[in-house]
C-alpha cells in the first residue's frame, strides 16, 4: 500500500489502474499525463469533483457504457420505436 503510493507519487509508475481508490485525498500523481475513465455515469459527486483537481493540466478520456449516438441513431431511423 504504502510503498506504491509512494512510487506513483515520486512517478516511478508509469501506469496505474485501479478502483476509486486512486482519487482519495491521500493519493498524488506526479506529472500524469492521461486519466482514462470507465463508466464514467458511476462517478459520484464527490469523485468528479476530485477529478477536476487532479485533471487540471491532464488529457481525460472518458469512457461510458451508454450507446447513446447508435440509440439515438437507431430511434430517428425508426427502427427503435420507444
Amino acid at each position: 500500500g504504502r510503498e506504491l503510493r509512494a512510487a506513483i507519487a515520486s512517478g516511478e509508475v508509469d501506469i496505474v489502474v485501479g478502483t476509486h481508490a486512486l482519487l482519495s485525498n491521500g493519493m498524488s500523481f506526479k506529472d500524469l499525463g492521461l486519466l482514462t475513465i470507465d463508466e464514467e455515469q458511476r462517478f459520484g459527486v464527490n469523485q468528479k469533483e476530485r477529478l477536476k483537481l487532479i485533471c487540471n493540466c491532464v488529457d481525460v478520456l472518458t469512457l461510458s457504457a451508454t450507446p447513446i449516438p447508435r440509440t439515438l441513431q437507431m430511434s430517428l431511423s425508426g427502427i427503435r420505436d420507444t
